[in-house]
């Protein structure tokens, strides 16, 4: 099996602890100035899948260019996506629309559950149609797989196009989509559409992947050294953007005072934000694949962030039921009953070993059979051309 890429690993670390840092920490408790200071930065965590948008943009299409003159171009393609995301996926699908009601966990809420027929929508990578235009998420446990779905959708297009367009058009094409995207959800702010249907529907979030899709065009053409300058002053740059934005929204909200008055659905964070958080992951990515020997690379191999980044998916996947049926029940059968800071620091210190963990079992259970079926998909060669006479 082909050697993990250290940096892209590390990347992948930093994405699902966001994550999971996020979905972890209990805002409600985080009051008064220092207490919002203090969860900025968990309130920012969903950003991570903004991040997995960036390296999948930018993984996907550098393993298309690099293949699209294969014989089976398509087929392998398909056979080793099917392979990596929906063995895990289904068993989890199934773990929760049919053994949680089945032993009684989720309770009557629904939050647990989805009306007969609906379910649908998650198994065929619909779910940010329906949780976006539905203006809510429809069942808690699933709520991640609206970014699942729209890199499904990515999948579903961008190999045919990829295979028809050179690589200078396939950049202008991503240039296009990145603008586009962020038309879309300036004009669906002004129309105050649901703060979900800005988040989730694939136009209006295209930008992240495309930024990750251009870079590897680029890196296709003339290579990525060149832009490592640039990419240091965009991540400043874009980095003190979203930094504003958040100190905004977070820490002094009574600043820009609207009805969707969170990190995550701001109409500030909802149009420049989550531009400035694709170009600002586009210039890490660059930074992470070309600075060698620096403290950026040594950061991405930290231990840590490689046993993250190797289980992200499964732990993507697998965190919301943990956190939000095993947690307690661990914190009620340890007694605790300190206060809020403290508390939330032992919720950290039991999720990310458990989530962790969840992965590990996950890779070595199923994922890691699954990757070796690959080989059934191997990459041919070329179609033989006719010569002209």
């Amino acid at each position: 099996m082909q050697d993990r890429d250290v940096a892209l690993d590390g990347l992948r670390g930093v994405a699902i602890g966001l994550v999971v840092l996020c979905h972890a920490s209990a805002f409600a408790g985080a009051t008064g100035f220092w207490g919002r200071v203090l969860f900025a930065f968990p309130a920012v965590g969903w950003a991570g899948v903004d991040l997995f948008f960036v390296l999948s943009g930018f993984l996907i299409t550098r393993i298309l260019l690099q293949q699209r003159e294969a014989g089976n171009y398509f087929r392998a393609f398909y056979g080793r996506r099917i392979l990596r995301i929906f063995p895990v996926y289904y068993v989890v699908l199934a773990f929760v629309f049919f053994a949680i009601p089945a032993m009684g966990l989720g309770g009557p809420q629904h939050f647990w559950s989805v009306p007969d027929g609906e379910p649908l929508w998650y198994w065929v990578h619909l779910s940010n149609f329906y949780d976006g235009l539905g203006g809510r998420y429809h069942h808690g446990l699933m709520a991640v797989a609206w970014s699942l779905a729209i890199e499904e959708q990515f999948y579903l297009l961008w190999p045919l196009l990829v295979s028809r367009l050179n690589v200078k058009h396939l950049r202008t094409l991503c240039l296009g989509l990145i603008v586009t995207a962020f038309a879309l959800r300036c004009a669906a702010v002004a129309m105050d559409a649901s703060p979900l249907l800005t988040y989730m529907l694939t136009p209006m979030r295209m930008d992240g992947l495309a930024v990750g899709a251009w870079l590897a065009a680029t890196a296709r053409i003339e290579g990525l050294g060149s832009w490592v300058y640039s990419a240091r002053r965009a991540l400043v740059g874009k980095g003190a953007v979203i930094a504003a934005i958040v100190f905004a929204i977070q820490v002094k909200p009574d600043l820009f005072t609207t009805q969707w008055n969170t990190v995550l659905t701001h109409p500030l964070m909802q149009t420049i934000g989550y531009s400035a958080l694709a170009v600002f992951f586009g210039a890490l990515l660059v930074l992470a694949l070309e600075e060698k020997g620096g403290r950026l690379e040594r950061f991405l191999a930290a231990r840590p962030l490689q046993i993250l980044g190797k289980y992200s998916y499964a732990i993507y996947l697998l965190h919301l039921p943990l956190i939000t049926m095993v947690v307690p029940r661990i914190l009620a059968a340890l007694g605790v009953e300190w206060s809020f800071f403290p508390t939330q620091l032992l919720r950290y210190a039991i999720i990310f070993p458990l989530v962790t963990f969840a992965g590990f079992l996950s890779w070595h259970g199923i994922e890691r059979h699954a990757h070796a079926l690959r080989r059934f998909f191997p990459y041919g060669a070329p179609p033989a051309r006719a010569e002209s006479a």
